[in-house]
């Protein structure tokens, strides 16, 4: 039997933006206070949503709708973003299928990858028809 010296565990929390952060970082840090834990912080961000007005992320929908013929899913999927880091977190998050995201064994199923392809060729159609072009990082978030 040999027992560690150190243990860590990792605890990663995605906020949406109606969450309060420093609360939370509050309950954590009183519950490792109470079980002799240190709490290290690497990153601490509020969570970010693209405004649902945004005439890019307008189009974008309306793209996906016309390429797959059904309602787009909006708010289904967010279990991470860099959408923080687009011009006032105005970038959207949406994705392929596969196994092991994040992984250092991460693999795309490459089908899944059609549908954004194509919604994407349609919305640079529409903003080609609006003759408009969205601020750098607006639209384009992946």
């Amino acid at each position: 039997n040999i027992t560690p010296a150190m243990g860590l565990l990792g605890v990663e929390v995605r906020s949406i933006p109606q969450d309060r952060l420093p609360p939370l970082r509050a309950t954590i840090q009183d519950f490792c206070d109470q079980n002799e834990l240190q709490l290290m912080v690497s990153v601490m961000e509020d969570g970010v949503a693209c405004d649902p007005q945004n005439q890019f992320l307008q189009a974008l929908i309306h793209s996906v709708e016309k390429v797959s013929g059904s309602s787009a899913r909006i708010g289904k999927k967010l279990p991470g973003t860099s959408a923080r880091f687009a011009p006032q977190a105005q970038g959207i998050v949406w994705g392929q299928s596969g196994i092991g995201p994040h992984s250092n064994a991460e693999r795309h199923h490459i089908p899944s990858i059609q549908p954004y392809y194509t919604a994407l060729v349609e919305f640079g159609r529409q903003l080609e028809n609006l003759g408009k072009t969205p601020e750098p990082g607006i639209g384009n978030q992946t």
